[in-house]
């Protein structure tokens, strides 16, 4: 589920990448590398939905942190 509407989004993925996440409508919300470095990108607003209470995209965060400390 995402929270967002779009006018642009990702036609051809980069090489290495990935599709994570993608809406019933065919649009690409995240990505990851399929390589040995982390990469994420997420195209929709998981903050606000952790403001509206939903505790699931909180993982999104805890990732990166999770990540980022290496």
């Amino acid at each position: 589920m995402t929270n967002s509407f779009h006018h642009q989004s990702i036609k051809d993925l980069g090489k290495g990448f990935e599709i994570t996440g993608e809406t019933s409508d065919g649009i690409i919300e995240a990505i990851e590398s399929k390589e040995n470095c982390f990469y994420m990108g997420v195209q929709w607003h998981p903050e606000m939905m952790i403001a509206r209470g939903n505790k699931n995209m909180k993982k999104v965060f805890d990732l990166f942190i999770e990540k980022a400390k290496y």
